[in-house]
């Protein structure tokens, strides 16, 4: 079976819990969602992907010496071939982030085990696709997992809190500035509701670091 491949190349990772972690990408096109500050255009459609055989893709990850790797998009739970490749990868040893847009069904996934992290978007109102968010997801989560909030403006972040205040959230919070060009202020304002509330402990505060060492439009960074 194939996969629509984007890219695939080394890095950091530079956002969650895994920030900082050597990490191989994985990119899949075609989503099935349009998010107005979606920062990776080039992948949204099948047709921004290279055909490539799963036992392709594993051959060039294996012997990389990174075991950290990163499946994203596009969304890559929208190629029913994905969870193939996943398991192709746990039996390298690897332990997968997967980043997944919170429409579709990530059960499969976490049924995989511990080397398996989702990392699942909730999307507020700037990205023009809140209402695509699957709610049963939220029972499937793990403490290891982590649900991350992209902040544009003062009203993605009474949604996030709201959201967070009215669902008792057993995984790692991630909130973070849409673009780290004038994201300080969202940082500041973002930190400043979390001391107000009495929220979990276990919401981060974060930047898109990978946006800071490299020009944000730089691509296989």
């Amino acid at each position: 079976m194939g996969l629509s491949v984007n890219e695939i190349f080394s890095s950091i990772q530079g956002e969650g819990i895994h920030s900082g972690l050597p990490t191989i990408f994985i990119r899949l096109a075609g989503c099935n969602l349009d998010c107005k500050w979606c920062d990776t255009k080039y992948s949204l459609k099948f047709s921004d992907g290279e055909e490539m055989e799963i036992s392709t893709i594993i051959q060039k990850v294996k012997g990389s010496g990174i075991t950290n790797i990163c499946l994203t998009g596009g969304e890559p739970l929208f190629q029913k071939g994905s969870i193939d490749l996943v398991r192709g990868l746990l039996r390298l040893g690897s332990r997968i982030d997967i980043e997944t847009n919170g429409s579709l069904d990530i059960s499969e996934f976490v049924n995989l085990g511990s080397d398996v992290m989702i990392s699942l978007d909730v999307k507020p109102p700037s990205s023009g696709e809140m209402n695509k968010f699957l709610g049963a997801n939220l029972n499937f989560l793990r403490s290891t997992d982590q649900i991350k909030f992209i902040i544009a403006d003062n009203v993605d972040m009474e949604f996030a809190f709201k959201f967070i205040e009215e669902n008792s959230l057993r995984s790692n919070i991630i909130l973070t500035p849409v673009d780290n060009c004038g994201g300080d202020k969202i940082v500041e304002k973002l930190i400043d509701m979390k001391r107000s509330k009495d929220l979990p402990p276990s919401i981060r505060v974060m930047i898109q670091t990978h946006k800071v060492i490299w020009d944000p439009k730089e691509r296989g960074v």
